[in-house]
């Protein structure tokens, strides 16, 4: 059984994957149809098209080392047994606890081990208390 998060990455993963595939396309279009005198702009709108398509590249590759160092097959099968909590409504007392716990300087993991929720409900709730800036992107 897949967890959310590896869910997650594996579709963000395929997403890079069809946004690289598809800039390369637009590259490959626009140097055909510009003959060789292009402007100045246009070289230069074709020397950030390829930035972005090596920083994609790069992110790619980054994510899939990463996905493969966080999620073992181990954790996958782990994954109900771990996150006992899941679902579960946050007490008055947990707040309190993450607040306290997340502002001596634990981590996200470490949080979402000791509260027996996902690194995702953490980062959410920690989203709701105005413990951080940006809710998860869930895209």
């Amino acid at each position: 059984m897949a967890n959310a998060e590896s869910i997650d990455m594996k579709a963000l993963i395929k997403s890079l994957e069809e946004e690289t595939q598809e800039l390369s396309k637009k590259r490959k279009d626009l140097l055909e149809k510009l003959d060789k005198s292009y402007t100045k702009k246009q070289r230069q709108l074709l020397d950030d098209l390829e930035k972005t398509l090596n920083q994609i590249s790069y992110d790619k590759e980054k994510l899939r080392k990463l996905y493969a160092r966080a999620v073992t097959p181990e954790d996958e099968r782990n994954f109900g047994q771990k996150f006992t909590k899941m679902g579960q409504r946050w007490t008055k007392n947990e707040d309190a606890e993450l607040k306290q716990e997340f502002e001596s300087g634990k981590s996200i993991v470490e949080l979402a081990e000791a509260f027996k929720r996902t690194p995702l409900s953490i980062q959410f709730r920690l989203y709701k208390l105005g413990l951080i800036e940006e809710a998860p992107d869930m895209r």
